[in-house]
């Protein structure tokens, strides 16, 4: 029957709004965000050429943002390898570098396959006692929500220097209704031992 699939959906999309309201607080702009040492940069692609997608992009020019106001002292750039022509944290780096942030302040996480990936990284290899998380909007409540739930002090920095379409914000919308509920079954798993994480 029709109405069970909607009725998931519904219930997924409550649990979207859920974390959308009790996350906002935590959000901030990189003008206003607190000061910590340590900022994660979560990646998002690269394109054909090995450069940043836009979206990745957007991340990492407020990022350097938050170096330049001395907000942070240090980025972390998480994101995956691949094989030898993707290399997703070092595009990240160079960017950054070509915006005149210093590679003494950038750390490479190649191991961020997924944002709980990105965040269990940090927490094993910094262990930060505050820590900023960059991402656009519609993707900050899930990324502060698996932090959170984890024990870090962690803070959101809004991405909004490029503008998307609204079918892409559509799209990255309806992704985050499905992609909430599994990363709670991650969480569960990370506290329970499991190697599912």
């Amino acid at each position: 029957m029709i109405i069970y699939p909607i009725l998931c959906v519904a219930i997924l999309a409550v649990f979207l709004v859920y974390t959308i309201q009790t996350t906002r607080k935590f959000i901030y702009s990189p003008e206003n965000a607190p000061k910590t040492r340590f900022t994660l940069v979560l990646g998002a692609g690269l394109k054909k050429n090995g450069q940043p997608t836009d979206i990745l992009a957007d991340r990492i020019i407020t990022a350097c943002k938050l170096i330049e106001k001395g907000r942070t002292d240090y980025l972390i750039m998480s994101g995956s390898i691949r094989n030898g022509h993707y290399n997703e944290p070092e595009s990240m780096k160079n960017y950054a570098i070509s915006r005149g942030v210093a590679a003494s302040a950038i750390l490479i996480d190649g191991n961020g396959t997924t944002t709980f990936r990105s965040c269990v990284n940090v927490l094993q290899n910094q262990n930060p006692k505050d820590i900023l998380i960059v991402t656009q909007n519609f993707h900050l409540p899930r990324a502060l929500l698996i932090a959170r739930a984890m024990g870090m002090n962690v803070f959101g920095v809004q991405a909004i220097i490029f503008q998307f379409s609204a079918l892409k914000k559509v799209f990255w919308s309806i992704r985050e209704i499905f992609s909430i509920p599994v990363n709670l079954l991650r969480i569960c798993a990370y506290y329970l031992g499991s190697n599912m994480v």
